[in-house]
């Protein structure tokens, strides 16, 4: 009976890690519904795709933003466990992964932080870490 019991609980256990495996963690940004998701930080939708960007969660969730200042103001906020970053291209309809964008500085952005993500290299651009540093600085966030 005991043997009965510890065999179900592996059979388990194996059915429940296959599953977890088969979801696994989103791979690039997922898709935002414009004007009607609010941003995980300040609660303000997300309506211009040019200042979008996305934390991937180390678990798999999955959190969208308005701003690049309001991401970085949740990192800071809630020190999460990262899988990914993605940032959306200021000029361009493509996304940036986190550890290949830079920023300008831009005026307006929807909450003010005055960041747009951009490739590494283009004029006058800003490394994210010294994005971040500089918010921090500021108070970060909003």
């Amino acid at each position: 009976m005991r043997e009965r019991s510890r065999a179900r609980r592996v059979a388990l256990f194996a059915v429940l890690a296959s599953a977890l495996h088969a979801c696994g963690l989103p791979e690039g940004p997922q898709p935002i519904a414009w004007d009607r998701e609010p941003c995980a930080h300040c609660r303000m939708l997300i309506s211009d795709p040019a200042f979008a960007a996305q934390l991937h969660h180390a678990d798999g969730v999955v959190e969208s933003f308005d701003d690049p200042g309001c991401l970085f103001a949740r990192i800071e906020a809630r020190r999460p466990a990262v899988h990914a970053l993605w940032f959306h291209h200021l000029r361009e309809d493509r996304w940036l992964p986190g550890d290949g964008v830079a920023f300008v500085r831009v005026a307006p952005t929807p909450m003010d932080f005055g960041f747009g993500a951009v490739d590494p290299g283009a004029p006058e651009s800003i490394p994210i870490e010294a994005v971040r540093a500089e918010l921090r600085t500021r108070g970060g966030a909003r």
